[in-house]
């Protein structure tokens, strides 16, 4: 198998957690530094490295202070972020190998890769289940961010449509949903890359979190935005990159020229000088 195959499973099945206990500082669930909030190393009680077995005997536990006085790792990261992106970029690799040689691969092998992740994901959902007794929030957004990479790696692995070069083709415009926008799933998500990768909105929170607020505000599916994020992103070469059309860049482009213009004739007739 290759190694960069081998290495995204690795990571992928690594689900051992990295548990720090402090002593409860004061912090409520509202205060500013709670998303982000750095531990004292000073107030630091224990610190285990959990297998699967023996963290869910932990989250069992009847744990005081819960969001105060627990930190934990996984894959060596503590901010759902973070992880995100080192797993974007590893399914990136993981991608890139498949596709170059998907000749070469042994297709059973790659049904057995389908069905470990598959079982590597039902034991994250379970620790989910588990980790909500005590509202380990910041555990349950690292496996949640988990669980979207075992789908992703899933849905490619057994149906990788980008292993032949795209064709040149003229796409239809998508239809948009009423009520919703005016714009297409492809404008959308052009729209959403720019206004999070220049942190207007959405700053600090991950692509799944953040797909799922604008599936809300237009109706598109959650997943289908997280996926065009990360391929639109500098970083991703995926091939599916070439579904977005200049003609959609331009759309959103006049979109945004129409809302600077009403906030323009908005801002002269509230704030003109009064003759």
């Amino acid at each position: 198998m290759d190694d960069q195959i081998c290495e995204f499973i690795n990571i992928l099945t690594d689900n051992r957690v990295n548990i720090k206990q402090y002593t409860p500082e004061w912090i409520g669930i509202n205060d500013p530094r709670y998303d982000n909030f750095e531990f004292n190393e000073d107030l630091l009680v224990r610190e285990d490295l959990l297998e699967e077995e023996e963290l869910l005997k932990f989250l069992e536990l009847e744990l005081p202070f819960i969001s105060n006085a627990i930190s934990c790792k996984l894959n060596g990261y503590s901010q759902p972020t973070d992880l995100e992106n080192m797993l974007e970029a590893e399914f990136e690799k993981l991608r890139n190998s498949i596709i170059s040689t998907y000749n070469d691969i042994d297709k059973n092998e790659l049904r057995d890769i389908a069905k470990k992740i598959k079982g590597t994901r039902n034991e994250l959902e379970l620790i989910i289940r588990a980790s909500r007794k005590n509202k380990l929030h910041l555990l349950e957004r690292l496996m949640s961010v988990k669980i979207e990479f075992c789908a992703e790696a899933i849905r490619f692995i057994n149906y990788p449509i980008n292993v032949l070069p795209p064709k040149k083709i003229e796409t239809k415009p998508r239809k948009t949903l009423e009520n919703l926008t005016s714009l297409s799933q492809n404008e959308i998500s052009i729209l959403a890359y720019y206004l999070r990768e220049q942190g207007y909105i959405g700053k600090e929170m991950t692509k799944i979190d953040y797909s799922k607020h604008f599936s809300a505000l237009t109706g598109f599916a959650a997943e289908k935005i997280r996926q065009d994020l990360s391929h639109l992103s500098n970083r991703s070469s995926s091939v599916e990159s070439v579904e977005f059309q200049e003609r959609e860049y331009k759309r959103v482009k006049r979109a945004l020229d129409q809302v600077i213009a009403a906030i323009k004739k908005d801002t002269d007739v509230k704030f003109s000088s009064p003759l």
